[in-house]
């Protein structure tokens, strides 16, 4: 799964070193303490912008929790989930380690973490403005030296709702601006767009992503949402799924879309389509259901040749869900 979302080998670099003093001399009161957990509460964090996989019985059941016999659908749909949130904690491992700094400056409606130096050549800053009590944009940003040009490489804005953590609203990680700064080999964008005001729902997209030095550039998405009682994830990703075992040939990916959908001590149902790759011009669809043990009551396959097994009576959702809030082109008619 490992090319379902290239992860940010300059995080090593970015990370390998401690901060350096923050700069603030003068004793401030709980006030301005209290703010700047104001100012840090529009980060965005992992609690609020991952999957929920937890053995809670109300979201997707980690991949280690699940039965041999587990159902397929859910079984990928669970490891597409880890293995995106994986890169989001990756992401976002910098913007915990600043929760734990104090600003270096300090305005009313501005906060600057920095310059520190995390490594030989490598200096960081984070910049924080707030328009009135609700719009907060931030950024953080790499150069080469304490005085040089510094570059943005992961930046967003966030609105507050009901509370600052409870808000909607959109960030970037820039592999190309780190790659041009840094002089590494990653690429792409990563973009997610978030509303935590009711809930949680996420649209997070990858855009020409690359990992590593010999990879391929990925284009990929997903889509989540959850109140605690019901869900539904989206995803979109190029996958090897087949293996004609053919040594001499590099191996095709094919494009791999589902939705699934979850009600909570019910059970759920996907609905999935492979096309490309090994399969020519053959689409694939599959529609699998289970139970509220994760065990599967429904199982269809239509390519040209069909599978039916068990009881679509069985199933919590009755009807295909087709994807609907994901960008790009599903498979063909």
């Amino acid at each position: 799964m490992s090319t379902l979302a290239a992860r940010p080998v300059v995080l090593a670099l970015l990370l390998s070193a401690g901060a350096a003093g923050s700069g603030c001399a003068e004793p401030v009161s709980n006030d301005i303490f209290a703010s700047d957990r104001v100012f840090l509460e529009a980060l965005p964090s992992k609690e609020r912008h991952a999957v929920d996989v937890e053995e809670d019985g109300k979201t997707l059941p980690p991949a280690d929790t699940l039965p041999a016999d587990a159902p397929f659908m859910l079984a990928l749909t669970v490891g597409i989930a880890e293995d995106s949130n994986e890169s989001v904690f990756e992401v976002l491992e910098y913007v915990d380690a600043i929760r734990t700094l104090p600003p270096t400056s300090r305005e009313t409606n501005h906060r600057t973490w920095g310059p520190h130096q995390h490594a030989e050549n490598l200096w960081l800053k984070v910049d924080m403005s707030r328009e009135g009590r609700s719009i907060y944009d931030w950024s953080f940003s790499v150069a080469l030296s304490e005085d040089g040009t510094f570059v943005p490489f992961l930046y967003g804005s966030h609105f507050a709702g009901d509370s600052v953590a409870r808000g909607d609203g959109a960030f970037v990680w820039d592999w190309g601006a780190l790659a041009e700064e840094l002089g590494v080999f990653t690429a792409g964008e990563w973009t997610v767009d978030y509303d935590n005001r009711v809930g949680k729902e996420l649209l997070v997209e990858f855009n020409g992503v690359r990992g590593d030095a010999g990879g391929e550039a990925v284009d990929g998405a997903y889509w989540y949402w959850s109140d605690g009682v019901a869900g539904d994830f989206e995803a979109r990703f190029p996958l090897e799924i087949t293996d004609d075992d053919d040594e001499s040939t590099a191996p095709l990916r094919e494009q791999l879309q589902l939705r699934t959908r979850w009600l909570a001590g019910e059970g759920g149902r996907s609905d999935g389509s492979s096309w490309d790759g090994d399969w020519g011009d053959t689409v694939l669809d599959v529609t699998e259901c289970w139970s509220a043990e994760n065990r599967t009551v429904y199982l269809a396959y239509e390519s040209g040749w069909v599978l039916d097994e068990g009881d679509p009576s069985l199933c919590v959702f009755g009807d295909v869900a087709e994807v609907e809030h994901l960008p790009g082109e599903g498979p063909p008619d």
